[in-house]
């Protein structure tokens, strides 16, 4: 009787260990895309990720590229073009608004009693090999500092 009762107790203990590590597992890829900033600092970001800004205690995500017409690197065009991102911020896991930055002309926005600057969209564009570029390759560059009066 006590072969069944040990096994039993063997296979509980072994599921409770493989359920802890994967919840423990889940937990750190949940928070391996988030990184803690600090304000007026340039920091990085990729789609998907986000930055914490403990001062604000505001987390932003990079969400996505609206737009990329920026003209190659190597080549001469008669219009610059622009890239488009947009960012979403959250407070206590609560989305509080989401915010386009153009790069160039309207690199910078209040809001909540931040300003965000998108300082680079990167990597560049190149013809003819990085004419598309993939979501995964985006990376921009932030500085968030508290609105003066």
């Amino acid at each position: 009787m006590h072969k069944p009762s040990l096994q039993k107790s063997l296979i509980i203990i072994l599921i409770t260990i493989a359920a802890v590590s994967t919840l423990f597992i889940l937990y750190q890829n949940k928070e391996r895309n988030t990184i803690n900033v600090l304000l007026d600092i340039e920091f990085k970001l990729r789609i998907s990720e986000k930055a914490f800004i403990k001062d604000a205690e505001v987390t932003v995500t990079f969400i996505r590229v609206v737009e990329d017409s920026r003209c190659p690197s190597n080549v001469y065009c008669f219009w610059a073009g622009r890239a488009i991102v947009e960012l979403s911020f959250t407070k206590n896991n609560k989305e509080i608004g989401r915010v386009n930055l153009t790069i160039p002309g309207d690199e910078e926005k209040e809001f909540d009693g931040y300003v965000i600057r998108l300082i680079r969209i990167e990597p560049q564009r190149e013809y003819p090999d990085k004419m598309q570029i993939s979501p995964s390759d985006y990376r921009i560059t932030l500085i968030i500092s508290k609105k003066t009066t």
